[in-house]
């Protein structure tokens, strides 16, 4: 079950499929490339998993394209907020599709690991070379991938 508080227009495109050793969520946020400011975007969602071992989550998403430049920053910070005794593994992959779905800039792991309860991961995009996307209408697609939760421990 998945709740957004946020500063843009954002969706959840699927709400916690299930795998066979974890969960993926997919969140979907829209962009303007060649505008004429600074566009700044950000999102925070709170979800839980629901299976053997349940968890609880927030992840924080912030976008920032200089139009000077054209260079985007793009930081995901996934926080575990449970009490849970077991170590899971989480990844965020962040892919830029244009409005026809493809893809316009390659998917990027943009933060992994373990994380215990109480734990957080987080990591970014910074990039400098955009010449193939800095005037397209983009989506971002953040995937959010919980595993090691359905295992023996």
């Amino acid at each position: 079950m998945a709740s957004k508080t946020d500063d843009c227009e954002f969706e959840i495109l699927s709400d916690e499929e299930p795998y066979p050793d974890g969960h993926e969520i997919h969140c979907c946020m829209p962009v303007q490339y060649g505008t004429a400011g600074v566009e700044v975007k950000s999102f925070m969602l709170d979800f839980s998993t629901t299976c053997e071992v349940p968890s609880s989550w927030i992840v924080r998403f912030f976008y920032k394209k200089l139009p000077e430049t054209g260079k985007i920053n793009c930081t995901v910070s996934l926080s575990r907020t449970d009490n849970g005794k077991h170590t899971m593994q989480a990844f965020a992959l962040v892919t830029f599709f244009d409005f026809q779905g493809h893809v316009a800039r390659f998917s990027q792991v943009v933060c992994t690991g373990p994380v215990p309860s109480g734990g957080t991961i987080q990591g970014d995009i910074r990039d400098e070379d955009n010449s193939e996307i800095i005037n397209q209408r983009l989506r971002v697609i953040i995937a959010l991938n919980i595993y090691n939760c359905h295992g023996q421990f």
